[in-house]
């Protein structure tokens, strides 16, 4: 309730212009080139796998998508691929 549509559409217009200006700043080989714009939707996801990740505590962002048995987490990859993620986050 806290982020209806109108909030939420503003902060997808707001992160797809930083990302175009992002886009243009990189080089080919970041992983910030392979960037497309977000959309209402996997913003929504994207706030709940951050809270989300309030409740899964791990001590960094990458290890929230590691394949080691000892800490996998699959669910994140569901959501998100890893890269993609971490575009948003930036």
């Amino acid at each position: 309730q806290y982020f209806n549509e109108s909030i939420m559409e503003t902060i997808v217009t707001e992160t797809n212009k930083y990302g175009s200006v992002l886009l243009t700043m990189t080089s080919r080989a970041s992983k910030f080139a392979n960037w497309f714009d977000t959309t209402v939707e996997e913003m929504y996801i994207f706030l709940g796998t951050i809270i989300l990740m309030g409740l899964v505590g791990k001590n960094s962002l990458k290890k929230y998508w590691s394949n080691n048995p000892i800490i996998n987490t699959p669910f994140f990859k569901v959501l998100f691929s890893q890269n993609r993620f971490l575009n948003l986050v930036r």
